[in-house]
C-alpha cells in the first residue's frame, strides 16, 4: 500500500525506460513491498489450503447445533421406545433401527427409557442385533437388560446373557480400559448401575454375578467374586446369605481358608450372619488348626442369638480332635446334648476315630457303646 502511495502515477502501461530512472532509494522501497504483499498472499492461501484439508476444521463447519442434534435424539429415544416397549419384536422394524444406530448412541440412550421397556422383548432385540447384524452393545447396555430382566423375575435368561459375556460369547463395544480382565470389568460396569434399581434388585443382580462367578468358573471364580465383592459392597450391592454362603464354602473347598476368614468380615457389613455362615467360617477355622478363633466365634455366634446346630458342634469337635484336644471335644458334644442338639453318626465316627489314633482305647469303647444304645451300629 506503501508502495502505491509513493507511485501514484505507476500503472500497468509503465515501461521498462520508467524503472530505469528510478533511484536506488526507489527502488528498495519497491522491492520491500513487493516482498510484504508475496508473503501475505502466500499466508492467505496456505490457511485457505488448511482449512479445506483439515478434518477437524471440517467437522467444525459441519457440525450440526445443539437444538439439532437433540432433536435428531429425542426422535432415536422415541423409536427404540416405541420398538422395545412392544409386546413382541417387530423384526423389519428393529431391522431398520440397528441400521442407522451406533453403539455408542444406544448406551447413551438406554438408560432414559428403560422403565418403559418389555424386557422379554429387548431380550430378542439384543440377540437379534447381535447374532444377526454383529451388533457390538456396550458392557453397561448388557448389565442393563440383565437387570431389566431380573427386575420382571427372569433369573434364568439373565444368567444365560451373563454367562456368554463372560465367555466373550457376544460382541462387545471396546471400552478405554481394554487392559483390564473383562469379568471384572463386567462387575464394575454392574456396580455403576446400582443407583437405577432399588435395593432388592441390586442384592438379584449381586446374587447372580457371585453366584455365577463361583459355579462357573471354578477356583478362579472364587478369587474373583471374592475381588469384586468389596467393589459391590461399597454400592450398597449386598448379596443374600445364601450367595455369601456359597462364596464361603467355595473359598473352603478350595483350601483358601484365610480368605474365607477376610470375607466374612466383608459380609458381616452389610449382612448378618446365619447359623450357615458362621458355621462355614468355624469350620474354616478348625481345617487351618486356628482352634481358638473357632471357639471364639462360636461363643459370638450363640451371643448373636443364633443357635448352633449340630454342624456346628461337629466341626468344633473334629478340631478339638485334630489338636488332640479330647477332653474339650467330650465337653462340647456333652454340651450339644444339653442344647437339645441329638449327635449323629458323624459325631460319634469322629470321637472314636479321634481317641483311637490317640490310643486311648477305653474311652473309644465307650462312645462305641454309647453309639450303639442310640441307634449308630459300627
Amino acid at each position: 500500500m506503501a508502495a502505491l502511495l509513493y507511485f501514484p502515477k505507476i500503472s500497468s502501461e509503465v515501461t521498462s525506460s520508467h524503472f530505469l530512472s528510478l533511484s536506488p532509494m526507489d527502488l528498495r522501497r519497491l522491492s520491500r513491498a513487493s516482498y510484504f504483499f508475496t508473503r501475505r498472499l502466500k499466508s492467505i492461501e496456505y490457511a485457505r489450503k488448511s482449512f479445506h484439508t483439515s478434518p477437524y476444521l471440517q467437522q467444525q463447519l459441519h457440525r450440526p447445533d445443539k437444538s439439532e442434534e437433540a432433536s435428531s435424539d429425542r426422535h432415536l429415544r422415541e423409536r427404540l421406545s416405541a420398538a422395545l416397549s412392544r409386546r413382541s419384536l417387530d423384526y423389519e422394524q428393529c431391522k431398520q433401527l440397528i441400521t442407522i444406530l451406533s453403539p455408542h448412541e444406544f448406551d447413551r440412550l438406554f438408560p432414559d427409557f428403560r422403565s418403559k421397556v418389555n424386557p422379554k422383548t429387548a431380550l430378542d432385540f439384543f440377540r437379534l442385533a447381535s447374532d444377526s447384524f454383529s451388533f457390538s452393545f456396550s458392557l453397561r447396555s448388557y448389565c442393563l437388560l440383565i437387570g431389566l430382566l431380573l427386575d420382571a423375575n427372569l433369573a434364568s435368561p439373565a444368567r444365560i446373557v451373563l454367562i456368554r459375556l463372560i465367555n466373550g460369547n457376544v460382541p462387545v463395544l471396546p471400552s478405554a480400559n481394554d487392559s483390564r480382565d473383562s469379568r471384572f470389568a463386567i462387575a464394575e460396569a454392574m456396580a455403576s448401575l446400582s443407583l437405577c434399581f432399588d435395593q432388592g434388585n441390586r442384592s438379584k443382580m449381586s446374587d447372580l454375578l457371585i453366584g455365577v462367578y463361583c459355579t462357573q468358573l471354578n477356583r478362579a471364580g472364587c478369587y474373583l467374586a471374592l475381588d469384586i465383592f468389596p467393589l459391590l459392597a461399597s454400592k450398597g450391592m449386598f448379596p443374600s446369605k445364601t450367595t455369601c454362603n456359597i462364596l464361603l464354602t467355595s473359598l473352603v473347598r478350595a483350601k483358601e481358608f484365610q480368605k474365607c476368614c477376610e470375607a466374612f468380615e466383608v459380609v458381616c457389613k452389610g449382612v448378618s450372619p446365619d447359623v450357615y455362615l458362621f458355621t462355614t467360617v468355624i469350620n474354616a477355622f478348625c481345617k487351618r488348626g486356628r482352634v481358638e478363633e473357632a471357639i471364639e466365634l462360636f461363643s459370638e455366634m450363640e451371643e448373636a442369638g443364633v443357635a448352633p446346630n449340630v454342624v456346628t458342634y461337629n466341626n468344633v469337635i473334629d478340631g478339638l480332635g485334630m489338636s488332640g484336644r479330647y477332653d474339650e471335644a467330650f465337653m462340647f458334644k456333652e454340651k450339644m446334648v444339653e442344647k437339645g442338639v441329638e449327635p449323629t453318626l458323624i459325631t460319634y465316627s469322629i470321637l472314636v476315630k479321634g481317641l483311637t489314633k490317640a490310643k486311648r482305647i477305653d474311652d473309644a469303647y465307650c462312645v462305641l457303646k454309647e453309639m450303639t444304645e442310640k441307634g449308630f451300629p459300627p
